[in-house]
């Protein structure tokens, strides 16, 4: 029997809509629904702009389409989160996808990494509260890596791992600033200044100018395909410093074949398997890893190519929807 699954209620960095199409091409009915009409990074064909209003009159009626409900960033249609389990009481199969800070538990994360910014986090009883209530009606979570792992693993009975997604066949390595040229070009991308640690690459980066030649660019509320075209023309990619794991940016710029520099916590390196080739840096190694970068033409080259491939092995759109599926089954 065909698998129908709606994603809901919003879209995540185009992760969702890429999700739901390459869930399609193995046969799997699947869209989702999103609430953030206004988004300005956009969404793909397989999403359906809505609202929690439409979606609650909508219920029943999705219920009576869909046999798994695949809800993302701990946002459920309810205030209340009841239409978890309402959906459980019509039979269908749930799964919670957690993203970031609707778990990343600010006390624990200071712990663990004294960089992170936990601004944005929900305040952490809601947090356990909201953890707490999913794995009473949920055994199974998803998690994009080890980093927000260690925030869900003691509620779930089962925690998977499934790498963000990106489909390199549409992704193509252009020719670098340097390679026609011009200057090496660094390029720094925030969705949020402050978790990405925006502040203080600004600083590194006016600081290293004062030495060495090179450009900088901050893309910033730009749609997907603006930022993926200026990251093809980039010579190197400043992603987030204090997380302590890389991003949707590093996934894209390595798809690009162009280096990335990303702080990732010591100990999240060295469960990953395989090893991303990113050239690590916390606030105070970062001077010195851009300066190495800046300068080291044949580093970035080698990086670049490691990268894609890293992508390619890991991130490929089609093996992740596969992995998804896999998932679904087993719920």
């Amino acid at each position: 029997m065909k698998m129908k699954v709606l994603h809901l209620p919003l879209e995540v960095g185009n992760q969702v809509s890429e999700l739901c199409v390459q869930l399609r091409l193995l046969g799997v009915q699947a869209a989702g629904l999103n609430w953030r009409k206004s988004n300005y990074i956009g969404s793909g064909p397989a999403i359906v702009a809505s609202d929690a209003y439409e979606m609650a009159n909508a219920l029943e009626h999705l219920f009576s389409i869909y046999d798994i409900l695949h809800y993302h960033t701990g946002y459920t249609i309810y205030p209340d989160k009841s239409d978890v389990a309402l959906a459980l009481h019509a039979g269908k199969k749930a799964v919670m996808h957690h993203r970031g800070n609707d778990v990343r538990h600010p006390e624990a994360a200071r712990r663990r990494n004294p960089y992170v910014y936990t601004g944005s986090s929900l305040p952490a009883s809601q947090i356990i509260d909201q953890l707490r209530y999913f794995s009473k009606h949920l055994s199974t979570a998803i998690v994009q890596d080890y980093e927000l792992y260690d925030y869900v693993s003691d509620y779930y009975k089962q925690v998977h791992i499934l790498p963000r997604l990106i489909d390199t066949s549409i992704v193509k390595p252009a020719v670098r600033r340097q390679e026609r040229g011009g200057r090496p070009l660094v390029v720094h991308a925030p969705t949020s200044r402050e978790f990405k640690g925006t502040e203080v690459v600004q600083r590194v980066v006016h600081s290293l100018q004062k030495e060495i030649p090179f450009d900088f660019v901050l893309l910033e509320r730009m749609r997907q395909k603006e930022v993926w075209q200026m990251i093809a023309q980039a010579d190197l990619v400043i992603d987030q410093v204090l997380c302590g794991a890389y991003g949707n940016i590093s996934v894209e710029a390595m798809a690009c074949e162009v280096p990335v520099v990303c702080f990732i916590r010591p100990d999240i390196y060295a469960r990953m398997n395989p090893k991303p080739p990113i050239a690590s840096a916390h606030p105070g190694q970062l001077y010195d890893q851009l300066k190495e970068l800046v300068k080291d033409g044949e580093r970035r080259r080698r990086l670049g190519k490691e990268g894609r491939a890293y992508v390619q092995h890991v991130h490929e759109a089609s093996k992740v929807a596969r992995q998804l599926t896999g998932i679904y089954q087993s719920l």
